[in-house]
């Protein structure tokens, strides 16, 4: 009879563990409000510390951490091509400083454009600067992100893992994955003489485009970080420049840096081509700095 007992319980605990260690997402959210709007899918790929030991950290009402919501936002950003921008922001996970940063990025990639109309219901904007005003506009215009009530916005309040989850997921909504481009440097040069300027050039089953940028004085260095296709025929190179050391002393007088690019036909399709440069950053979005356009 022990025996049989024993092995009952042995049982029991087997199963036990079992159904623990097999649960879903969905059994961890139970009835909880946001259990149907949640795509166990996305957490898997953005969210993998909250998946960990069968979902061990995810706590739907829990703040989410900064440096989480950061890495899963860059994952987001790098999966569907595009870069990350380090932002200097307030360290905390506010709903207004949320917004800023999601909006910053997305303004900076040129998936959104910046809204400074401050069309929304929400009464309780007017002590927020400008800059976290604009996020807010861009953000509720296109529908990622929304007030706590139809006229409250609540900024100072806390995200939860839920809400950033969600929030994720309405940014997923709006990117357009961008296809990377291989290509070669041929060469890179700097002259005295020149205009800026992007000339494309078919040489048998070659694409070679030359790219010339102007510089206020010598010691800029320029070099291409990659190349992608935003829509069919239209393709944007990202480049990389640097200034000269600090401190470095260079003549005063205009420079013209060239790179000359080579690129496969067959990776790019037929013609016609039309190659757009970004040129870099020098200030953040929103008016605290500007961008750099095209």
């Amino acid at each position: 009879m022990k025996r049989v007992i024993s092995f009952t319980i042995i049982l029991v605990l087997i199963f036990s563990v079992s159904l623990n260690v097999f649960a879903d997402m969905k059994d961890v959210l139970d009835d909880h409000w946001c259990n149907n709007e949640i795509e166990e899918t996305f957490v898997e790929i953005y969210f993998p510390y909250l998946v960990e030991n069968n979902y061990e950290k995810l706590d739907p009402d829990k703040p989410m951490e900064k440096d989480d919501f950061i890495s899963s936002f860059k994952l987001l950003l790098k999966d569907y091509g595009y870069t990350y921008k380090e932002l200097k922001t307030e360290n905390d996970m506010s709903r207004k400083n949320v917004a800023y940063i999601i909006a910053q990025e997305l303004v900076y990639n040129k998936i959104l454009q910046q809204n400074n109309e401050g069309k929304t219901p929400f009464k309780d904007l007017s002590n927020l600067t400008d800059e976290e005003k604009y996020s807010i506009y861009t953000l509720y215009d296109r529908g990622i992100m929304n007030g706590r009530s139809k006229d409250v916005f609540n900024p100072d309040g806390s995200v939860t893992q839920a809400e950033c989850i969600i929030l994720l997921q309405r940014v997923k909504g709006v990117l357009v994955s961008m296809r990377g481009i291989p290509f070669k440097i041929v060469s890179s040069y700097q002259s005295y003489n020149g205009s800026e300027s992007v000339k494309v050039k078919e040489v048998e089953d070659k694409v070679e485009v030359t790219l010339i940028k102007t510089f206020p004085t010598p010691g800029y260095s320029m070099t291409v970080n990659k190349i992608v296709e935003e829509k069919e025929g239209v393709f944007r190179i990202e480049l990389a420049v640097k200034p000269p050391k600090a401190g470095a002393v260079v003549p005063q007088v205009i420079v013209y840096n060239t790179i000359v690019i080579e690129i496969d036909k067959k990776d790019i399709g037929n013609p016609p081509y039309n190659f757009k440069v970004a040129n870099g950053i020098t200030e953040t979005a929103f008016g605290k700095s500007k961008l750099v356009k095209y």
